[in-house]
């Protein structure tokens, strides 16, 4: 221990002795230990932390599939729910949930906030249990209302007198039974901050083709995912038997609840995870290089120290605590970066701020001991070079030449290593960059079916309590359209049930009137949206034949429907689709119109089949205004406020968005245009320190080379000459770089094929356009240094040496 202390102390010596040194190995350690625990910080998160419920692992999220596309998920219809409660014997309790928009009164200004409709029994099965009050009972049958913790601070100040108060949800008022814990959150629920029971009516207990709720469940302790699974099947498939018309071909997946609360989230954390690795194994080599750099100039005081009777084993261990001691200094300096950046990261409207619980991101015990393991890794990692030149000084033979220490081969051929590997890791990183970037640009070419420009999109939300009604909602929303029409800037406005690029699911079968019938299961599946009349064209859909909604559509009329270009040709063939009829939910409906496709769901996903119905036929108490502008939508959307408030003073209009706003801010381009982001910033950050890494090697070789450039030039050498070796040196080692990062890159880049679109892996454009990059780089890197070698005085560099 003594001698262990001395070398800290004779550390701290030195470091300050080479201050310049330390200042800059500190900040390089710093900044790479920063960008792992920040991006460690969100995979522990997300990834690794338990979820905040008892026993999490054993919670599984329960949806319907169909044989006609497996891919397709569906939330379960109430009596199948029944059904799996009933007949299974693999769950400690199954639960189901329904995600809801309330509009908040009596608290301020009215807003709009998330809610859940919830089975009783929903936080048992999670296992969670209020911090304040209690949770729902079997037969609850009065409104109550549990409400999260960020709530109750918000409205009610955190006073525990909230319960029994009451909170008026769309005109309902709902007693409060239960605060939730602080760390709740469910994150597939749309953060909810009330829960209620839900209280199943009408066609929800009656059909079973009414799937609306999203079951979870929790497996015994005994039982297995698989058996689980297994079980579950056997259930479907009974019921399919017995109820043909709404179940033959309706089969039962299973899905960790985890898995399904992260969803494509995982791809994208392990990707930035393995990028922010890469840029600290860049920086230990660049590191790695400075100490090696400064063991040259250490070698008189190494040979003195084996002179005066020091070990070998002493002096590794004085190299190795002295860059541990600066790698744990780099590791304090890295956590204030990753503290900075993880909360820089989760503000709103920042680029990770939109993960599942992305606000449970935190410095945590299991992030800090990350942090400082990385550190002491990362010291063990640079004081290796050093150390390793330790062992080829000899003590009496040293001191015979102090005067003349140059660089051996063993020391080049550690440098050269050294920015070898440098040059591959930087071109793995940036082949998966320019891969990303490029799916993203791919992505964003994608035609949606629709025109972004221009285009506002606002949120309407009638309580069914104020508009009971299918004539009140319709004399609203007749009222309305004509009011935003009317206001300056508005070219035209319509409206729709569901946005495109939202989240869909299929939820009608249909099939032509007057053919045969397809098998029961196999009927064509198709995603309904209700528009008002001007729709496709306000929207900028195209209108392939026949006519749109017109207010002739009415409730009087004969039941119309227009389908998308997909779904013709799947019922029709090639026949002309107007005139010809259709058979959906029992009715049938006459087709007037034939539109094309339009991504409903996200942009790298099929385009689901589509049938719209008049919004005067099939009123919707909840719609979104479209409203195409000759000024920027974002101009518009006080007024479109104030018109809404005349018109309801308690309804509050809800999601202002631009329809470019939701394109960009969609599943599929917000997870590529996040890593894309992020991987660019940590590309440029690794570009940077593999640049300053080449200089410096390819800078020292060059001053220790003056002798033998002198001689040269002496001899005749001409500077073109020394400029040419001095350029081989640095491109020789960039090559050998270059090749090993394309064998790893190929090797690699094949794990992240889930965020690639519309690009390959092995991408040829991609990997050429790096080598270039890594080349001209190499040029600008060595240049400098090449130039001033070749300018040197021949006589002034032998009389140096």
């Amino acid at each position: 221990m003594n001698s262990f202390w001395q070398d800290v102390r004779h550390g701290f010596r030195m470091m300050r002795k080479a201050s310049g040194l330390t200042i800059l190995v500190i900040f390089t350690l710093a900044t790479g230990i920063g960008a792992n625990t920040a991006i460690y910080s969100f995979v522990n998160a997300l990834l690794l932390r338990p979820l905040p419920y008892s026993n999490p692992d054993r919670l599984v999220h329960i949806w319907e599939t169909l044989a006609r596309n497996d891919s397709m998920r569906l939330r379960a219809s109430y009596p199948d729910y029944l059904d799996w409660a009933q007949q299974n014997n693999v769950f400690e309790g199954l639960a189901g949930y329904d995600p809801m928009k309330y509009t908040l009164l009596g608290q301020g200004l009215p807003s709009r906030i998330s809610g859940t409709l919830v089975t009783t029994n929903f936080f048992s099965v999670l296992g969670v249990q209020p911090v304040l009050g209690r949770d729902f009972l079997p037969d609850e049958s009065e409104p109550v209302a549990l409400v999260s913790y960020g709530f109750w601070q918000r409205y009610f100040g955190g006073d525990s007198s909230v319960l029994g108060k009451t909170v008026n949800l769309s005109y309902q008022p709902f007693t409060v039974i239960g605060v939730l814990p602080a760390n709740f959150e469910f994150a597939i629920d749309e953060g909810s901050v009330v829960w209620v029971p839900v209280k199943p009516t009408g066609n929800q207990v009656a059909r079973r083709s009414n799937r609306w709720l999203g079951p979870i469940g929790r497996l015994k302790p005994s039982i297995t995912l698989e058996q689980a699974r297994v079980q579950m099947s056997g259930i479907a498939e009974r019921l399919a038997r017995e109820y043909p018309e709404t179940n033959a071909g309706v089969g039962v997946r299973l899905v960790p609840l985890r898995d399904e609360i992260i969803g494509n989230v995982r791809p994208m954390l392990l990707m930035l995870l393995a990028a922010v690795v890469f840029v600290l194994l860049i920086v230990c080599a660049n590191v790695a290089n400075l100490l090696a750099v400064r063991g040259v100039a250490r070698r008189r005081e190494f040979a003195m120290r084996l002179a005066l009777g020091a070990s070998r084993r002493q002096l590794v261990q004085q190299l190795m605590v002295e860059s541990v001691m600066l790698s744990l200094l780099g590791g304090l300096g890295g956590l204030w970066i990753a503290s900075w950046a993880t909360r820089f990261l989760i503000l709103p409207g920042n680029i990770l701020s939109k993960l599942p619980m992305s606000q449970d991101v935190a410095l945590d015990w299991r992030v800090l001991g990350f942090n400082f393991l990385f550190a002491a890794w990362a010291g063990m990692i640079v004081g290796v070079a050093p150390a390793l030149q330790s062992f080829r000084i000899s003590g009496l033979e040293a001191l015979k030449e102090v005067e003349q220490w140059s660089v051996g081969k063993g020391q080049k051929r550690l440098g050269s290593l050294l920015v070898v590997s440098e040059v591959a890791l930087l071109f793995v990183l940036m082949a998966g960059t320019g891969l990303v970037l490029m799916s993203l640009q791919r992505l964003m070419q994608v035609d949606p079916g629709f025109r972004a420009d221009h285009l506002l999109t606002v949120g309407i939300s009638l309580p069914a309590a104020k508009y009971p009604t299918a004539g009140q909602m319709t004399r609203f929303f007749e009222e309305l359209l004509n009011k935003v029409a009317a206001a300056p800037g508005v070219r035209q406005v319509a409206m729709v049930d569901e946005l495109p690029l939202t989240d869909y699911r299929i939820n009608t079968n249909v099939y032509a009137a007057g053919k045969p019938r397809p098998p029961i299961g196999m009927e064509h599946g198709a995603v309904v949206r209700t528009v008002s009349p001007s729709y496709f064209e306000c929207v900028g859909i195209p209108l392939t034949s026949g006519r749109e909604f017109t207010p002739g559509d009415h409730m009087q009329a004969e039941r119309v429907v227009i389908v998308s270009k997909s779904l013709a040709s799947r019922l029709f063939q090639s026949e002309d689709p107007i005139g010809q009829r259709v058979v959906r939910n029992g009715s049938v409906w006459a087709v007037v119109g034939v539109v094309g496709d339009v991504k409903l769901g996200a942009l790298d996903r099929p385009t689901p089949p589509s049938l719209y119905t008049a919004s005067l036929q099939e009123p919707s108490n909840t719609n979104d205004l479209v409203i195409r502008t000759s000024i920027p939508a974002a101009e518009v959307s006080n007024t479109v406020r104030r018109l809404v408030q005349e018109l309801d003073p308690e309804l509050p209009a809800r999601s202002m968005r631009t329809m470019k706003e939701i394109v960009q801010e969609s599943p599929s381009v917000f997870t590529r245009r996040s890593t894309a982001w992020l991987l660019f910033s940590f590309a440029l950050m690794a570009l940077l320190l593999a640049t300053t890494g080449l200089y410096g090697i390819v800078s020292y070789g060059v001053a220790q080379r003056t002798r033998e450039i002198g001689l040269r030039m002496a001899l005749g050498a001409q500077p073109a000459g020394i400029l040419r070796i001095i350029l081989k040196f640095g491109l020789g080692m960039a090559f050998r770089g270059i090749l090993l990062g394309l064998v790893c890159s190929i090797a690699l880049t094949r794990f992240m094929s889930s965020l690639l679109f519309g690009v390959s892996a092995t991408d040829p454009l991609i990997l050429m356009v790096v080598s270039a990059v890594l080349v001209g780089v190499t040029l600008l890197a060595c240049y400098l240094p090449a130039r001033r070698a070749a300018m040197i005085d021949p006589a002034e560099a032998l009389r140096h040496s």
